[in-house]
């Protein structure tokens, strides 16, 4: 090496080794760019990184998203479409006793509904059983078998669903 500071030395040296020793004006300007182009770099490196991670995050929202629209369906099924309730206060019922004219039992209810449609008939649902498009096939519209509910009950939630 040329330099004495290196004693026996014999690499050849490197440009910036000489640039420092020959010119440090202009070796403060080299590494100054050096500094900088390798910051651009691992910046460009960290942006790199921050871009997938938000892209997955995006994805597990959007996932948590879906998740929370199929459990909201789900609910609705199971909670509004499946299980039979008071049109007007919502106590679910599960009783059915051959008129398809139903009462609420829930105390300060009272509601009147037909067990067809289970639609709220004010205080009285006879004449909504009677001519209820969901009787279709009965002879009577207002009594019926446990099997006829439970029939018309199966497509009202076909229907729904």
């Amino acid at each position: 090496c040329r330099t004495p500071a290196l004693g026996n030395c014999t690499s050849k040296p490197f440009d910036s080794h000489i640039m420092a020793w020959k010119a440090p004006e202009a070796f403060q300007v080299y590494n100054v760019r050096c500094l900088a182009l390798k910051e651009a770099a691992m910046n460009l490196e960290l942006e790199r990184g921050f871009e997938e991670r938000l892209a997955k995050l995006r994805r597990e929202m959007e996932i948590a998203s879906e998740e929370a629209k199929i459990s909201e369906a789900r609910h609705h099924i199971v909670e509004e479409i499946m299980t039979l309730r008071c049109p007007r206060c919502k106590q679910a019922f599960l009783d059915f006793s051959g008129c398809f004219a139903l009462t609420c039992s829930r105390q300060g209810c009272g509601c009147a509904f037909c067990a067809h449609c289970l639609k709220d008939c004010g205080s009285d649902a006879h004449a909504c059983a009677a001519q209820c498009s969901g009787a279709r096939g009965m002879r009577n519209g207002v009594f019926g078998s446990q099997e006829d509910f439970e029939r018309i009950q199966r497509e009202r939630r076909r229907a729904l669903i």
